[in-house]
């Protein structure tokens, strides 16, 4: 797209509904159209068409019936998309030789196919053959200019939206009568409007609040003129209002007014064209929503007006506004605009970054969100999906993750209620955010139930999120949405974070340790907090592994022995007491000798220096692998893993094993399809991951959910997806195959910086 010609790009939207329409003699080509409850957009690879949100009828047109919080390619063979139109529930699309091709809700015949079923992939429309030059499309209607200047409408007729002078229904295109010398088209929930070459507009169909602009409330089965009394170079229709800019670049609206959709100050239905508040001339662009209006004015200034119940308006607040209000923090340039039923979205900042604010109800600005009342899990690995490069690094815990790419950078996703993301936000994410600070030269990640850390190649530590109890470490307790460095900690090199605390492991193998310290577990000999790093008491130097559970730390020492301190109500210190202890306390466990070790909640996990993996504490779903539930306040080895284990992993209850050759075993809770064998069933023996292909590198655990590192630095996951945790994009249906989407339309690189409510 020329980004120089900003000033000659508009959409229009119905009902949510969004579409290009043309600003002079000809329309332009749509690349982004926000629906009812779905986005669509163009981009890379150049004409490649990605969907997102709602898609339980098809409407991403990825073959599937899931909600996506993160764009999915539409499958089709078509690799070059040139314009694009979004419905309540159906989008549709123009090819290189003006063929038209549409998918989702069929019930009316919106789609022109000639059938009601509707469309999991794009369908061709009967009848048009090509010339199609732009589309639009209303809540259950489409239609299509052609270069001809004809107009061709099908789906629902009632009220005569189809403008055929009938009000059946049609499921194949027909000819709007009276209309040959159209420039543009827009369609709302029941009407549709065009542009004709002389600069007069016409309208037709529903006209119960005057959205026809001729002065009655007649609804009307073809064309008629609007008395708007200016030449017209573009137009933006909506649910039930229409807006227009006039050649001199004012900005004139008419039909429904209850809440300000008008933006003329007042709450009152106009039958005729009325100036929009402040706008009476320089609007080079509009949009019309489902019940709000955003007209463009300038290479980075967006005004919106109208219905903001969900912050559509994008101006900060969620109070409705009967005239323009600035969009804020919109990074210039400007690009095309798209308005849907309660969101919106904008190219802005240049090149392919996609920006999108409102509701984020199934997705549909792809932030992530949680729908109440469907699955949350999956019971397949799927894709970490964004990833600026392939993960070289992956950490989990309760509902959020993170990864080190091969880059450098850090990024995460997931749960974000305490800012644990670090992307400026406090939204979820069902797709890897940037953690903004953080774009390069990250040596070690670990992310807490609400704060993460991170260690830079340089020694320097940053952390990020909630600090209530000094747990970031920067000696405040004010929380942070983006990293910023913990004092004192030069030579870091691993990092680790329990519930409300963080440790390093420094190059000398000495640990320090900062934040919550109720339980004793900043191994200080203390139960003060500190909002900045102290030393672990009594281990000096020679660290060469550490682990924190929630409240809870271990470390391995290079003598091949073990220290926990913390919390020990369940027996998970390993000293044969469920006695907390406020300095590192060595395990009973005779002369074995260990080489790494992680932490649950309520349980340890080790590895031995023979291979042997070896489990402690709390074990109330088989989550240490012995064959029981009974606890266990002294090492017990895991059945069936004496010999041949490289890497042991505990996540809240439940622990993985990877085995030489790349075999993964896991055992402990099951509800959320956790432990990898496609069953509910808790386990209490080690199980194969049967779902997982290929040779896996490293796994780590989150709360109820698993990721792997698979040769080839592939990382999928599986298991609870609530807060889009598994990093897919996905947050509800569960996935049976990974979903892998392209670059250009994830993570901060297009959703830079969201404009979320």
């Amino acid at each position: 797209m020329d980004m120089g010609r900003i000033g000659r790009w508009v959409f229009s939207v119905a009902a949510g509904l969004t579409l290009l329409v043309q600003l002079g003699a000809a329309a332009q080509a749509a690349t982004i159209s926000a629906g009812g409850y779905q986005t669509c957009a163009i981009g890379e690879p150049a004409g490649a068409m990605h969907c997102w949100g709602a898609g339980n009828v098809g409407q991403l047109g990825d073959n599937y019936s899931s909600h996506r919080a993160a764009p999915v390619a539409v499958v089709t063979p078509i690799t070059r998309w040139s314009s694009v139109a979004s419905g309540e529930n159906h989008s549709c699309g123009i090819v290189g030789n003006g063929a038209v091709y549409c998918w989702g809700y069929n019930n009316f015949g919106q789609l022109g196919d000639g059938t009601l079923v509707s469309r999991a992939v794009p369908v061709a429309v009967v009848g048009l053959g090509s010339g199609a030059r732009q589309l639009a499309l209303g809540t259950d209607h489409s239609c299509a200019l052609m270069q001809t200047g004809r107009v061709n409408c099908w789906g629902n007729g009632a009220n005569g939206r189809l403008g055929s002078g009938q009000v059946a229904n049609q499921s194949t295109p027909s000819e709007v009568l009276t209309l040959t010398d159209a420039v543009a088209v827009g369609a709302g929930q029941g009407h549709t409007c065009a542009t004709l070459a002389d600069g007069t507009m016409k309208c037709w169909g529903l006209n119960g609040n005057g959205q026809l602009g001729d002065g009655t409330t007649t609804n009307r089965t073809t064309p008629v003129f609007v008395s708007i009394g200016v030449p017209v170079a573009a137009i933006a229709v909506a649910s039930l209002h229409t807006c227009a800019r006039s050649s001199d670049g004012a900005a004139l609206c008419w039909g429904r007014n209850n809440i300000g959709q008008l933006g003329d100050g007042t709450l009152v239905q106009r039958l005729m064209p009325v100036g929009v508040s402040g706008l009476s001339a320089g609007v080079a662009a509009l949009v019309a929503g489902g019940h709000h209006t955003c007209a463009q004015t300038g290479s980075s200034s967006l005004k919106c007006w109208g219905y903001n119940a969900t912050g559509q308006l994008g101006n900060g607040t969620l109070v409705n506004a009967s005239v323009p209000v600035d969009v804020i923090s919109l990074a210039a340039p400007v690009g095309e605009i798209a308005a849907g039923a309660y969101h919106t979205c904008a190219r802005s900042g240049g090149g392919n970054r996609v920006r999108c604010w409102g509701d984020a109800l199934y997705g549909r600005i792809a932030v992530g969100n949680t729908l109440a009342g469907t699955p949350d899990y999956s019971t397949q690995p799927v894709t970490i999906s964004g990833l600026p490069a392939p993960a070289r690094q992956l950490t989990m815990r309760t509902a959020t993750g993170c990864a080190v790419t091969t880059f450098g950078s850090a990024s995460c996703w997931g749960r974000n209620n305490l800012r644990q993301l670090g992307a400026g936000t406090a939204i979820d994410h069902a797709g890897p955010r940037y953690v903004f600070g953080l774009q390069s030269g990250v040596g070690d990640i670990a992310i807490g139930d609400g704060h993460g850390c991170a260690v830079r190649t340089d020694g320097a530590v940053w952390c990020w999120g909630d600090n209530t109890y000094g747990q970031i470490g920067d000696q405040t307790t004010i929380p942070r949405d983006v990293a910023v460095q913990t004092v004192g900690i030069t030579n870091a090199v691993q990092v680790a974070t329990g519930l409300n605390f963080s440790c390093v492991r420094t190059a000398t193998g000495a640990v320090w340790c900062w934040g919550q310290n109720a339980d004793g577990q900043l191994g200080d000999g203390t139960t003060l907090n500190r909002t900045q790093p102290v030393a672990a008491v009594g281990l000096g130097s020679g660290v060469i592994d550490l682990a924190l559970g929630d409240r809870h730390a271990c470390a391995v020492r290079s003598d091949g022995g073990v220290r926990c301190w913390g919390y020990n109500n369940g027996g998970q210190l390993g000293d044969a007491s469920v006695v907390s202890r406020s300095v590192p306390t060595p395990i009973n466990d005779g002369f074995a000798s260990y080489v790494a070790i992680s932490a649950g909640t309520v349980h340890t996990c080790a590895l031995t220096t023979t291979g042997q993996a070896k489990c402690w504490g709390g074990n109330t779903y088989g989550q240490l692998g012995d064959g029981s539930t009974i606890t266990r306040a002294t090492p017990a080895g895991v059945a069936t893993l004496s010999s041949g284990v490289l890497q042991i992993a505990a996540g809240d209850f439940h622990a993985c094993a990877l085995l030489a050759g790349g075999t993964l075993r896991c055992w402990g809770r099951n509800n959320n399809y956790q432990i990898g064998d496609d069953t509910q069933i808790n386990r209490l023996q080690p199980v194969a991951a049967s779902n997982v292909a290929g040779s896996v590198t490293r796994v780590v655990l989150g709360a109820q959910a698993t990721c792997v590192l698979r040769a080839g630095d592939s990382a999928q996951c599986w298991g609870a997806n609530g807060n889009g945790q598994l990093g897919n994009g996905s947050i509800t249906t569960p996935l049976r195959v990974p979903q892998e989407i392209s670059r250009w339309l994830i993570g901060d690189l297009i959703f830079r910086d969201d404009f979320e409510s």
